[in-house]
């Protein structure tokens, strides 16, 4: 029985996701600025990381730079509500799926690069919630950051194993980002 159990920890342990990687980008010398990445799985432990940085590198802004396709509906919201109280902005990198999505939106100021992608879609844990509980909580979260709420609905049309990709100048359109302009990619800390 306990090799048994043992195999069973063994597989439950390789098969744990790795959690999102916070790193520092650029911490300018005049104390102002703290230009932070997040890459990777979204998990529930990520905001404690998170957490970490600000309070080793307290500054007057912080810019996150987002990567990731997705994870922990409620890492995504600890993370989001942490960077909300913060005035963080958001840009987005490369991808930004799913629950990243709930850290996107929260960001005071938000912005793209080049190429990146944007996609909802239902969160998992809502497949299963007969209740309706979770999107009713989510919703909450949704409208308090100030995402807008037609984008809501088209998360909650979109099943969780697909995603609904929105364009730029949708998000232009839905006041998600002010405007939407190729940059250079050399600029993208430096803004």
């Amino acid at each position: 029985m306990r090799i048994i159990i043992s195999l069973i920890v063994l597989l439950v342990a390789s098969i744990e996701v790795q959690a999102a990687k916070f790193s520092v980008v650029l911490a300018e010398s005049s104390n102002k600025v703290l230009t932070l990445r997040m890459e990777g799985v979204i998990t529930p432990r990520d905001i404690e990381d998170l957490r970490s940085l600000v309070k080793k590198y307290p500054r007057q802004k912080y810019r996150l730079y987002l990567s990731s396709e997705g994870g922990s509906l409620g890492g995504g919201m600890s993370i989001g509500w942490y960077i909300k109280d913060l005035d963080f902005i958001t840009i987005v990198e490369d991808v930004c799926h799913s629950s990243c999505v709930s850290v996107f939106f929260a960001g005071n100021e938000r912005r793209l690069m080049p190429g990146t992608s944007i996609g909802v879609n239902l969160p998992k844990p809502a497949v299963d919630d007969s209740s309706g509980e979770i999107m009713n909580v989510y919703f909450k979260y949704w409208t308090a950051i100030g995402a807008p709420v037609a984008i809501f609905a088209d998360l909650r049309k979109t099943p969780a194993s697909a995603m609904y990709r929105l364009s730029h100048r949708q998000l232009e359109q839905y006041g998600v980002i002010e405007h939407y302009r190729e940059s250079p990619a050399h600029s993208r800390f430096f803004r």
